[in-house]
Formats: C-alpha cells, sequence, structure tokens
C-alpha cells in the first residue's frame, strides 16, 4: 500500500500492519527524514526538511517490561530501549514501563522515563525497530 505524503507531495510506502516503512520525496529519492523514522541510504537535501511529520505534544506510553529486565530499568543502570516502532515514538515522550512476568502477568512496579534519543533505520536494527535512550523522568510518578 501507499499514500500521498501531505507535507511535500511525494509517497510513502506502508507494510502489510499499516505502518509507513518507506518515503520517496517529488524528486523521486528516497528520503531519510520519512514518517517514523525510515533511513534510507539516499537523503534527498531540498526535501529532507519537507518531508518531517507534522509535531504533536509529546504523551506517554504504557510497555510491559520483562521481569529479567525491569531491575537494572528501576536502578538505572538500563537507559536505553530497543522496541517495535509501532506506536509512533518520539523524543520527548514518556514511557511508563510496567515490570511483567509472563507466567505471572503484571507485578505491580513500574518506572517512567523521557525518550531523549531515537535510532532507527540503522543497519544493525531489524526493520520496523526503535534503539531509544532514556532519561529519568523529573517529579512525582517517576517511579513507583
Amino acid at each position: 500500500m501507499s499514500g500521498p505524503c501531505t507535507a511535500c507531495g511525494g509517497r510513502y510506502e506502508l507494510d502489510a500492519t499499516g505502518v509507513r516503512v518507506a518515503h520517496r520525496a517529488p524528486c523521486g529519492a528516497w528520503c531519510g527524514a520519512a514518517p517514523y523514522g525510515f533511513a534510507a541510504p539516499v537523503i534527498c537535501p531540498l526535501h529532507v526538511d519537507l518531508c518531517r511529520i507534522a509535531p504533536r505534544p509529546p504523551c506517554a506510553h504504557e510497555l510491559k517490561t520483562h521481569v529479567a529486565f525491569f531491575e537494572r530499568m528501576a536502578d538505572g543502570s538500563k537507559t536505553f530501549e530497543i522496541r517495535r516502532n509501532d506506536r509512533d515514538f518520539r523524543e520527548g515522550d514518556e514511557i511508563i514501563l510496567r515490570e511483567y512476568d509472563p507466567e505471572v502477568g503484571y507485578l505491580g512496579r513500574s518506572v517512567r522515563r523521557r525518550i531523549t534519543f531515537l535510532m532507527v533505520g540503522y543497519h544493525a536494527l531489524r526493520d520496523g525497530f526503535v534503539a531509544m535512550g532514556l532519561a529519568p523522568c523529573d517529579g512525582p510518578g517517576s517511579r513507583s
């Protein structure tokens, strides 16, 4: 599937689940500033600024975190997360990581982190995944 980019008039491509995976600028070059962070080998310098997705206020994403990784996130020694990029993660968003054991369910603890950096389209990441740099959130609810 594909559709028109409302920012530049180019085209974007969707995968089978409806996630944007590629973006072609009006000049025909694959644009590295494509929605959902698709990083193509060719970045069109004429269109790179036109094709950025529209800004939105930061939001919070609630995510399960396996019990094996939760404690490292809670004590601050794990400062990154690698996830499927299916939630339109953006720098400035917050994620609420809830401790989860697949055999028991949610265990009641959670931590709140702010996304400070996104890495997408890097050759070491599987297609559709994102690596996020995380920092503690200030204020109440940053750890519960």
